[in-house]
C-alpha cells in the first residue's frame, strides 16, 4: 500500500494520468514525446521534491545538448500543467512552481500591402501564387492550405472551410470568408483543376511549396 502511494505522488505516474486525462487530444500525443526528455529527469521524483534550481539546470542541460530554448519551454510546460492538473484532482495537495525559461520573441510580423502585392508578383509557379493568396488571404498554416479540397470550397457562401472531417490538429482550423482577391484566384483555379486540391501542380496534389515561396 506505501509502495503505491508512493507511486502515485511520483511525477511519472502524474504525467500518465495526465496524458490519460487528455484522451485522443493532440497535447497527450506530445507529451509522449517530451516526456522522453522529462522523465528521465524528474519522473522518479515526487511533486514536492522539484526546486527552482532543477528546473534551471535541466534548461542548461538541455540547452547545452543542442535544444532551443522553445523546446525547453514546453518541456516544462508540460511538467507544469501535469501537476496542475494533480492539484486539481487532488492527486496531490499543492503543485509546486516549475521555473521555465521565457518564451521566445516570435520574428514574425505582418507584411505591408506593398510587401505583400511585392510577396504575389514574385511567385511564378500559378501554384505557389495560389498557396500564397490562400496564406495571406485565410492566415491559415500552410498545412490547412495544401490539404485544402473543392468540396470545401464553398462559392455560394463565399467561404473556405479548412477543417477536415475525422481530424484533430493541434489548434483546430477554421471555416473562413473568402476576399475578393482569394475569390478570384480561387474561381480561376477551379475552371482549370485537374485533381480534387485545391493546389496542385501536373495533375497531382503537392505536398510542399518550400522553394517556389523562397524564390518569391
Amino acid at each position: 500500500e506505501t509502495f503505491v502511494a508512493q507511486r502515485r505522488l511520483s511525477i511519472e505516474y502524474i504525467w500518465e494520468a495526465y496524458r490519460r486525462d487528455l484522451g485522443d487530444k493532440q497535447t497527450a500525443e506530445t507529451m509522449r514525446w517530451t516526456g522522453k526528455a522529462v522523465l528521465p529527469v524528474f519522473g522518479r521524483l515526487r511533486p514536492d521534491q522539484i526546486t527552482r534550481e532543477m528546473c534551471r539546470e535541466y534548461d542548461r542541460q538541455r540547452q547545452a545538448s543542442g535544444k532551443s530554448q522553445g523546446t525547453v519551454h514546453t518541456e516544462l510546460g508540460h511538467l507544469r500543467s501535469a501537476l496542475v492538473f494533480a492539484q486539481k484532482t487532488r492527486l496531490i495537495d499543492h503543485a509546486p512552481h516549475i521555473w521555465r525559461p521565457e518564451k521566445p520573441q516570435t520574428d514574425k510580423r505582418i507584411l505591408s500591402p506593398v510587401e505583400a502585392r511585392a510577396l504575389i508578383d514574385g511567385a511564378h509557379d500559378p501554384h505557389v501564387r495560389l498557396a500564397i493568396l490562400l496564406l495571406l488571404g485565410t492566415g491559415a498554416r500552410i498545412g490547412a492550405v495544401l490539404d485544402l479540397t473543392w468540396d470545401r470550397v464553398d462559392f455560394d457562401n463565399g467561404i473556405i472551410n479548412l477543417r477536415i472531417d475525422g481530424s484533430r490538429t493541434r489548434k483546430g482550423r477554421a471555416i473562413v470568408p473568402m476576399n475578393a482577391m482569394t475569390r478570384e484566384a480561387l474561381s480561376e483555379a477551379r475552371r482549370a483543376a485537374l485533381t480534387d486540391h485545391v493546389i496542385e501542380y501536373a495533375g497531382r496534389p503537392v505536398k510542399s511549396i518550400r522553394k517556389g515561396f523562397v524564390n518569391a
